[in-house]
């Protein structure tokens, strides 16, 4: 029932009881987020599991493949407006930038690095670090998705964040990817792997972490 990108989009593939359901089947009640969905399923995924990182993602998805980047990013924004009940949801605003970021400059147009240093990336990557990276305990962090840790620790240093501290707090598990991935655009002008490989390098020669 989570694979909702591959499927049409049909209520009685998404819910059985769809025509139960004392609300409409693909509108959410609340006016700052009127795109149609399969809410009644994210409703019962949250029931399940409250929070669940798997069920945000697959309805990020699901905005993204219907409705393109921008409303994936809006929902994203809407769903971390307030304090989520899963902090690890702060995720969710980085990985719809990166979908923006991808159809913008995944062919090497326009002002990829302008585009990771605005107030927008800062904003997300430091609530995500704030409220998500920073509230973990720092034995637990081997435990934390290395994709999540990737991706944040990419958007710190791409807005502007001291890449020390990233490092520091990140760089037993932080790897050159997605920085090749998300990248590769740059090539042509400036070689973020390789950066990215010496500044971590650099950090944690001066500062073992493990």
């Amino acid at each position: 029932m989570l694979h909702l990108t591959q499927l049409p989009f049909d209520p009685y593939r998404f819910d059985p009881h769809w025509r139960s359901r004392p609300i409409p089947w693909d509108q959410l009640g609340d006016p700052t987020m009127s795109y149609r969905g399969p809410w009644p399923l994210l409703e019962e995924v949250n029931k399940r599991d409250p929070g669940s990182r798997e069920g945000h993602h697959r309805m990020r998805e699901f905005h993204l493949y219907r409705g393109g980047p921008t409303a994936a990013m809006h929902y994203a924004a809407w769903e971390v407006a307030s304090e989520p009940i899963n902090l690890e949801l702060d995720m969710l605003p980085l990985y719809a930038l990166m979908d923006i970021y991808r159809e913008r400059h995944g062919n090497g147009q326009g002002s990829a690095l302008q585009f990771w240093q605005n107030a927008q990336v800062a904003h997300y990557a430091r609530q995500a670090r704030d409220r998500w990276f920073a509230s973990v305990p720092p034995v637990h962090h081997g435990w934390l998705s290395l994709q999540d840790l990737n991706n944040l620790a990419h958007a710190l240093v791409a807005c502007g964040e001291s890449a020390r501290a990233v490092f520091e707090a990140m760089g037993p598990y932080a790897t050159p990817e997605p920085w090749q991935t998300i990248n590769v655009s740059l090539g042509r002008s400036y070689d973020w792997r390789t950066e990215f490989l010496r500044i971590r390098s650099s950090a944690l020669r001066e500062r073992p972490l493990w």
